[in-house]
């Protein structure tokens, strides 16, 4: 039930891997949290991939041929492409249960503010969307469900140790207010060298942007949280 910091721990484009994930059952509710739900971040990219290709209006069968373009080849293997096909009813299965998981939570009593580090370079959704933002834009910088730490300082500290060489522009602190309400999975146990306790919120949240500048190598910016996927789709 730990979530683990390795995003990129399943290989999907190895097949024995990819079969081992069909087993793996990464979407249990565990009383108000939703520690099985992530203990594998790797399916947690799989989920945004997915629904990034769904929002663009591609068929299953279009998204998997992006997501494995090896497996589609002219030599591809019929038993793969079919396994391939059915892992995109499972991704949609998973989304449909962690949607309900976060249904069933609890919502928080009270405002709360919470922090996310973000680095990549202009293909990151997420990177792009903050680039082009400007205070009072509504802005929907990632369609699955992220992750955000209780402090600043870890979100500054997790960009500085993935940030390398990059400008500001690459490296992101995410200062998000959540308001009473908001359906949040409490309490995750993140296993990281800095000891921070995480909580996970819906997928494709809509936020305002309240505030945005740059600080020495980091572009800080504030957001409101507005709404989720899950409202949108009642």
């Amino acid at each position: 039930g730990i979530i683990t910091m390795n995003i990129s721990s399943l290989n999907f484009n190895n097949m024995n891997s990819l079969k081992k994930t069909q087993n793996l059952n990464f979407s249990r509710g565990l009383q108000s949290q939703m520690q099985d739900e992530f203990h594998c971040t790797g399916s947690q990219i799989r989920i945004r991939t997915f629904l990034e290709n769904k929002e663009q209006g591609l068929s299953d069968r279009e998204i998997a041929e992006k997501m494995f373009p090896k497996t589609f080849a002219e030599s591809g293997n019929e038993s793969d492409k079919k396994i391939v096909l059915d892992f995109m009813q499972t991704l949609k299965t998973r989304i449909k249960e962690l949607d309900n998981s976060f249904k069933k939570l609890i919502p928080a009593l009270m405002p709360k503010t919470y922090y996310r580090g973000v680095v990549g370079n202009s293909s990151n959704r997420a990177i792009k969307t903050v680039s082009e933002a400007k205070v009072g834009d509504i802005i929907q910088p990632d369609l699955g469900y992220p992750f955000f730490a209780s402090k600043l300082s870890y979100a500054e500290e997790y960009a500085e140790y993935t940030n390398g060489q990059l400008n500001p522009e690459n490296c992101v602190v995410m200062i998000v207010k959540t308001p009473i309400g908001t359906p949040i999975s409490r309490d995750i146990s993140f296993n990281t060298i800095l000891g921070d306790k995480n909580v996970v919120l819906p997928r494709g949240i809509k936020y305002e942007v309240l505030d945005k500048e740059v600080k020495k190598d980091k572009t800080y910016i504030t957001l409101k949280y507005l709404s989720c996927a899950m409202d949108e789709e009642k």
